[in-house]
């Protein structure tokens, strides 16, 4: 289990290396954790690693999954900011049940919920929003952290923290 000092690679940092080549770095410089994207695991599948070699992979190099990392449909259509293009929500990625299998099968504690596009995101919608992701994945023993990103609907830890503030979900909180 990782702890509050333990440092965790974020898979998007090394974003084209394989599953592998992350797990190696990640151990190499001593973190304690990697962050996964549902593309590492698509990857190391495709590679021909099934759901109990990464967990084998991962234990051989003392990692841990720290979150599963981003899902970007939690705020659903009509949610996406005022600058996002029409038909945006082809381009949000995996679902939340992806991410609820990918958990299951490979680890993880925490969905990472960033929202992509920039313009204003109502406040009390994204709350509702976050606070039924929040009770979905609480049904997987799962939990959800709020990204936020200077170039989004969601700029600033303070916008995270009152989005999260009044969902009020006990497993929602900010990255």
């Amino acid at each position: 289990m990782l702890g509050p000092h333990d440092l965790v690679l974020c898979s998007g940092t090394l974003r084209h290396a394989s599953l592998r080549a992350k797990v190696e770095a990640a151990a190499a410089a001593r973190f304690a954790g990697v962050s996964l994207w549902l593309e590492d695991v698509d990857g190391a599948r495709a590679s021909g690693l099934s759901s109990a070699d990464v967990r084998a992979l991962l234990a051989d190099h003392g990692l841990a999954v720290a979150e599963l990392d981003p899902l970007l449909s939690w705020l659903g259509s009509g949610s996406l900011g005022d600058d996002a293009a029409p038909g945006a929500d082809a381009m949000l990625g995996r679902s939340e049940e992806e991410f609820f299998a990918v958990a299951a099968a490979i680890g993880g504690t925490v969905i990472n919920c960033p929202h992509p596009f920039p313009g204003a995101v109502d406040v009390d919608r994204a709350a509702e929003a976050f606070a039924a992701l929040c009770e979905r994945a609480a049904e997987h023993g799962l939990g959800c952290a709020i990204e936020f990103l200077p170039w989004t609907g969601i700029p600033d830890a303070a916008t995270a923290a009152e989005i999260a503030r009044r969902a009020g979900s006990a497993n929602g909180g900010i990255m």
